[in-house]
């Protein structure tokens, strides 16, 4: 899967990747590799980012072209400095923590309406890392029945600024509700933060 290029350049890479017997993934589920010059949130990163094995720049596909195989991939995994300090993560251990366990799994995701990015947007983004969407707005006394029994899994609500009417009775019950962030920086950095993201 690319992410980050110019339509030509994208054609360009996938006639090579033809030529040595690989393909483009259909959905993320099945990538392998994710090719990208820098780390941006887009879907197609954050989705892959739970399941892929590497991250690699355009430089790998240039060398297994020349090389007419695929080449070892270690000396071209993606470095992007600039982003790891921007969003206080290393892609390298963010990586090696979705290989081992998915971060969303057991966890149900309630998101309301106003959502950005959307709701489809989200939705891949949560199931690649192993979350459920909850299509309707759990009651209080539903989420208290999750957050109590441990064999149910957790709920956790996603809101915005322009949503929080909808969030009234939690704030009132002292429930949490976070922003995108929480999932999105989460994906990312392969992390549960239950404290930066929360709406107070």
């Amino acid at each position: 899967m690319f992410t980050g290029f110019e339509p030509m350049q994208v054609q360009q890479y996938t006639k090579r990747l033809h030529a040595l017997g690989g393909e483009l993934a259909d959905s993320s589920q099945k990538v392998t590799h994710l090719v990208a010059s820098k780390v941006t949130r887009t879907v197609k990163f954050l989705t892959a980012m739970s399941v892929v094995k590497h991250i690699v720049t355009p430089e790998w596909l240039e060398e297994s072209w020349r090389s007419q195989k695929f080449v070892d991939e270690q000396s071209y995994t993606l470095r992007d400095a600039e982003a790891e300090v921007l969003f206080g993560f290393s892609l390298e251990e963010s990586l090696k923590r979705a290989q081992s366990a998915p971060l969303f799994k057991g966890k149900y995701f309630y998101l309301t309406p106003g959502i950005c990015p959307s709701l489809s947007t989200m939705k891949s983004i949560l199931e690649s890392a192993g979350g459920k969407l909850l299509t309707k707005q759990p009651s209080y006394r539903k989420i208290m029945e999750h957050n109590q029994n441990k064999n149910l899994p957790e709920i956790i609500l996603i809101s915005c600024d322009n949503d929080l009417h909808l969030c009234r009775e939690y704030f009132l019950k002292n429930i949490d509700v976070h922003n995108a962030e929480f999932i999105l920086t989460g994906v990312l950095t392969q992390k549960l933060d239950y404290e930066s993201y929360k709406f107070t």
